[in-house]
């Protein structure tokens, strides 16, 4: 993705962009185990005593991940927001607001200046429906 992107400021003429916004659910426990991260799931590994003060131990039981863009014609807003019940909750991740143009089917990144990494992404098929 990152060879498709401008190496350097680009001149923009006119920003026509229709209003959308879009949204995703994950439950992320399977893919965390995939990705090798078991023990906090397991009654009998998980150790999450650095977490908490004191009280009875705890283990996670599902994480769930959530995250919404909204562009119109104030800007753009981007949150997204995981959570695991048991009350943890992680932050939400720190979003740059950014423009671009599209009239026709198209896809859009929003990336992270200093590491590059993509912090959203998605497609907008039908850029005539605002929902």
């Amino acid at each position: 993705m990152h060879d498709h992107l401008p190496k350097k400021s680009v001149k923009v003429g006119e920003f026509r962009l229709p209003k959308f916004k879009l949204s995703f659910f994950s439950k992320m426990k399977s893919v965390l185990k995939k990705m090798g991260i078991k023990a906090a799931f397991d009654n009998r590994k998980a150790d999450l005593s650095e977490m908490l003060e004191d009280g009875p131990s705890l283990v996670v039981e599902h994480v769930f991940h959530k995250a919404v863009i909204e562009v119109n014609e104030e800007g753009t807003e981007a949150a997204a927001s995981t959570a695991c019940t048991k009350k943890y909750k992680c932050a939400r991740p720190r979003v740059r607001l950014v423009d671009f143009v599209a009239d026709h089917p198209f896809a859009f990144f929003m990336v992270e200046e200093e590491s590059g990494a993509v912090v959203f992404m998605g497609n907008v098929l039908d850029p005539t429906r605002s929902e």
